[in-house]
């Protein structure tokens, strides 16, 4: 009989293993029949450790037990069994003792003082929680688990301020990482400590500000703000983590309730941790907060927060607050030697878009273009080049930088007298105009006098407009290079159309609101648009001068008449001349110039001949000046290439509808390419024209490998278009030669 009981007893152990959770700590629910059948080692409050079989398994009695009844088909009378929650089911007796100790001691005030745990899940969680954390207190866990209601039970609530024995972290630090509010508010109720730290030394509001939500940060603060300012071991406040983390609205709520920007003893200030991450948000809140935070430099190796960049957005960001781009850090070296050392090429464009000295050197005397060698990168080098870095400049060593180009240029030279009656002409291309620039900074070399000097007649179409206003109103080569990179950042985003709006602002922001024409009267300058509110269209100068005879001229009654120059806003013919279709919207009744000068040239020349002629019909004809050189730019030439059919006809069968559609597209493309043609037949008529007249005609366009579409975005296409412009330029420095000794006195 003993040997039958035994068998029965092993079976059913067998049968238990292989029905039962493969995870021990799973909790269960097990019957009263079967806990029966169990020995009971140790009761400790609601907790109970039993041994069934070989296993040791402990139950929980909480109020709300389920009841369970069920019929039996053998059995007639209704059979009620109460079901009881397990923790766990171990085959090791020590293993159980201790969690069972740590159960039982931790379980039961929380069980005492909400119905939490009264769900297998509430128990389960419970259970892994302090399998995880063995160390944390009930506190610990009531905080962790969102029980905020536990902490209203006086045994808890002593536990409130108790720290974890592993890495010293409260219960209140616990909830703000949960971002459990409900479960703050009543810790604070309590009377928590909010100076205590963890390991790391980090307190409540080093918790709060990496929370994604600011609330708890304001409500911790407007309870005891006496710890905001308290440093962790590393040195760093609460602000600090609120920036590493881009929690922006944290660091609003902190600076707002005392928190010190200029607080730290780590090598780094919140400033540097904000550009660490590249969160622009936090910059603008603590440079909105405290203006010099802009020029904090860290204390390991003297860098401002433009040395720690690492995106455009941070630099734009920090120079639109006038962040000087030039200050060194403890080795000598600027913003601009960090962001090649990095290999950040975006962030190399930004600086010096932004007017960074390309030219600046650093430690032992090396030159941008030493590093941008030492880090290979090609992009980068083209690019320094294209903003004005000094090839030939030596270190320390007496050693140059090394090249994979023969890109060697002139020198600039002394200064040369300004000779007038000279012309110059600039087609329009969209951000092509940046070729136009580099050769205008190539010939300022040669000349070694700023382009505004070096000729009293400047015109333009569409963006090669917008660069003669700019010329006129005195930026610089250098800037002006800066203003189309940072133009086209900001203008083309999306889809064309592109929206006007940041092509309206950035013209007021260059050029003013209310700057009228003629308020710069030399040189002289010619802006073309097109007033397409008309058939035909006709082609309008923009004009910084009132031509002789202008008010015998009666405009049409049928049409509005166009402001006069003395009336005319400088942003509104630079937003005219630039209306591009497809590119952007028409402004009033003007579009883009190019529809009908793309190459001003011969427009310009007609202008100047026209206004010299009415200086000789009002009597002032002595004041009048002849042309004496003509000088046109283009934004740079593509190999023709191939079209296959440019025919169209009714089609006679589906294999002529392909054909007919072909032709078509080409036709099209065709008659877009004669409207805006700067270079051909335009060309070639202007220079027999100025061949005629005995005038010198320089034309410099550059051949270019790809065709770069007008709204092109990126950097490394545009500076690789660029390079091949310096390299054009260097092929034929004595055509820029020849043309310095026509403007030479």
């Amino acid at each position: 009989m003993a040997f039958l009981k035994s068998l029965s007893s092993a079976v059913g152990d067998l049968v238990r293993k292989a029905t039962g959770p493969t995870d021990p700590y799973q909790v269960n629910e097990i019957s009263l029949q079967s806990i029966s059948r169990c020995t009971i080692l140790s009761v400790q409050g609601s907790v109970t450790l039993l041994k069934d079989g070989s296993a040791y398994v402990a139950i929980v009695k909480v109020p709300g037990n389920k009841i369970f009844r069920f019929a039996s088909h053998y059995i007639k009378s209704v059979l009620t069994l109460l079901l009881c929650p397990s923790l766990f089911r171990l085959a090791s007796e020590n293993e159980a003792t201790t969690f069972f100790s740590n159960v039982s001691y931790k379980l039961e005030p929380l069980l005492q003082s909400t119905k939490y745990f009264n769900s297998r899940e509430g128990l389960e969680k419970f259970s892994n929680s302090l399998r995880e954390h063995p160390t944390w207190t009930c506190a610990h866990l009531a905080a962790f688990l969102g029980c905020h209601e536990c902490f209203r039970h006086e045994s808890v609530k002593q536990m409130a301020d108790t720290l974890d024995e592993t890495l010293q972290t409260s219960p209140v630090q616990l909830a703000v990482e949960s971002e459990d509010l409900e479960t703050i508010q009543e810790l604070l109720i309590a009377g928590v400590n909010l100076t205590l730290a963890d390991h790391e030394g980090n307190n409540v509001f080093h918790y709060a500000a990496k929370a994604k939500n600011p609330t708890i940060t304001q409500y911790l603060a407007s309870r005891d703000p006496s710890a905001i300012n308290q440093l962790n071991l590393f040195g760093e406040s609460a602000l600090h983590i609120a920036c590493l983390h881009y929690q922006h609205e944290n660091a609003e709520q902190l600076l707002r309730w005392g928190a010190q920007s200029q607080l730290t003893m780590s090598h780094r200030f919140p400033i540097h941790c904000a550009m660490k991450v590249a969160s622009v948000q936090c910059i603008q809140v603590l440079c909105h907060w405290s203006k010099e935070q802009m020029h904090v430099a860290d204390s390991r190796y003297g860098g401002t927060p433009m040395h720690w960049a690492r995106s455009k957005e941070c630099i734009n960001v920090l120079a639109d607050l006038g962040c000087n781009l030039e200050a060194p850090n403890t080795e000598g070296e600027t913003a601009l030697h960090i962001m090649i050392k990095r290999n950040r090429l975006e962030c190399v464009m930004a600086l010096l878009s932004r007017g960074a000295r390309a030219e600046a050197k650093g430690c032992h005397d090396n030159s941008t273009l030493h590093m941008a060698i030492e880090v290979g990168n090609a992009d980068m080098l083209q690019a320094l080049i294209v903003f004005g870095a000094d090839i030939n400049s030596t270190n320390k060593f007496k050693a140059s930088p090394r090249h994979a180009a023969s890109c060697c240029v002139g020198r600039t030279r002394s200064a040369m007298i300004h000779l007038l009656h000279c012309i110059l002409c600039l087609d329009g291309g969209g951000i092509r105009v940046l070729v136009l620039i580099q050769i205008l900074l190539a010939l300022e070399r040669v000349v070694g006098r700023p382009v505004r000097n070096c000729f009293d007649w400047i015109g333009g179409t569409s963006t090669g407009g917008i660069l003669a206003l700019a010329i006129v109103h005195g930026k610089s080569m250098r800037y002006a290079q800066g203003l189309y990179f940072r133009l086209k950042d900001e203008v083309f985003t999306g889809s064309r159309p592109y929206n006007s709006e940041p092509l309206e602002k950035f013209m007021k922001r260059e050029f003013g609101p209310n700057t009228r024409m003629t308020e710069v009267e030399y040189p002289k300058v010619i802006v073309t648009g097109v007033l397409g509110d008309r058939s035909p269209a006709e082609l309008h100068m923009f004009r910084n001068y009132e031509r002789p005879g202008e008010d015998f001229l009666h405009p049409t009654d049928m049409f509005e008449p166009v402001p006069r120059p003395t009336d005319q806003h400088v942003w509104r013919a630079a937003r005219c001349s630039g209306a591009a279709p497809t590119y952007f919207r028409a402004f009033g009744n003007f579009l883009d110039g190019g529809l009908i000068a793309n190459n001003p040239t011969l427009d310009v020349m007609t202008e100047v001949h026209e206004y010299n002629m009415a200086l000789k019909a009002t009597g002032k004809g002595d004041t009048g000046r002849p042309m004496h050189v003509v000088v046109s730019l283009g934004t740079g030439r593509t190999t023709p290439k191939k079209v296959a059919i440019c025919d169209v006809y009714r089609p006679e069968g589906l294999f002529d509808i392909a054909k007919v559609t072909i032709g078509a597209k080409n036709l099209s493309q065709l008659l877009m390419d004669q409207i805006t043609m700067a270079d051909g037949r335009p060309v070639e008529r202007a220079r027999a024209w100025c061949s005629m007249i005995g005038v010198p005609y320089v034309r410099i366009c550059p051949q270019l490998s790809a065709d770069i579409p007008l709204d092109c975005s990126e950097d490394a296409v545009l500076v690789n278009m660029l390079w091949e412009t310096q390299c054009y330029l260097h092929k034929h420095h004595d055509r820029l030669a020849r043309l310095a000794a026509l403007l030479w006195p």
